[in-house]
């Protein structure tokens, strides 16, 4: 809010060649963290903002998304409130928490990808490009190629992915009978845009463990060999 201070000068005409002087009633001062060099304060920004992996807490939001009303549920909310300090720190601060943290997209009762395009439009294009790892539940294994390309574009500088598989049933024949099109998305067609991210890390999860046989278990762990020896990042096939 902002008052104008006005001229006790009588005129004798009207001058529009000056602009009006105004001040703000209530002035933010100078707060002494921003006295400090900024390679200090980014470190002292993502101590703060870096969430334990014990600390994690999921929550199946994804089918509401756009119309859930939003709630923490941190453990420690505080740690989020410095974002709402002053205008200068969320500024510094608020797409360090999407680039430290592993973000977690999961539906208990559904997986559907069309889900997970609604959810991003719900996500400031640029906090999203910010994510370096995050978890996508999917339906069954054809649905990793279509969530891969939709994390693909919407997270270039993305280098740790997790598909959690809800549906493990078939899921050796499905991967197997796939296998050409997880090779062409995730190799040089798909993974080797240069535009791009540069995975590091693809894990391959599935839900129940009594969905699989020992054999079943024993050649989803060969498959994610397979695809580890030809991919330019590390697979992993288990459990959660």
């Amino acid at each position: 809010m902002f008052i104008r201070v006005a001229d006790d000068t009588p005129s004798m005409a009207p001058s529009h060649s000056q602009a009006p002087v105004y001040k703000s009633i209530h002035p933010q001062p100078q707060r002494p963290l921003f006295t400090l060099p900024a390679e200090l304060r980014l470190q002292i920004y993502s101590d703060l903002l870096t969430i334990p992996p014990s600390s994690n807490s999921t929550n199946d939001t994804c089918l509401n998304a756009v119309s859930i009303a939003w709630s923490s549920s941190s453990p420690n909310p505080t740690i989020l409130s410095i974002l709402a300090t002053c205008r200068r720190l969320h500024h510094e601060t608020a797409h360090l928490f999407y680039s430290l943290n592993r973000l977690y997209i999961t539906n208990r009762q559904i997986a559907n990808i069309s889900h997970l395009h609604s959810f991003f439009r719900t996500v400031l294009v640029d906090r999203l490009r910010g994510v370096r790892e995050v978890v996508l539940a999917v339906a069954t294994f054809e649905d990793v190629m279509s969530g891969w390309r939709l994390a693909r574009d919407a997270m270039p500088k993305l280098e740790v992915l997790e598909f959690v598989i809800r549906v493990a049933f078939d899921l050796v024949e499905d991967a197997e009978k796939g296998k050409g099109e997880f090779l062409r998305e995730f190799g040089t067609e798909g993974a080797g845009q240069s535009a791009g991210p540069r995975l590091k890390e693809l894990r391959l999860t599935h839900k129940w463990a009594s969905q699989l046989s020992p054999t079943d278990l024993w050649a989803w762990r060969i498959f994610g060999e397979e695809m580890s020896a030809v991919l330019p990042f590390r697979v992993i096939t288990c459990r959660p």
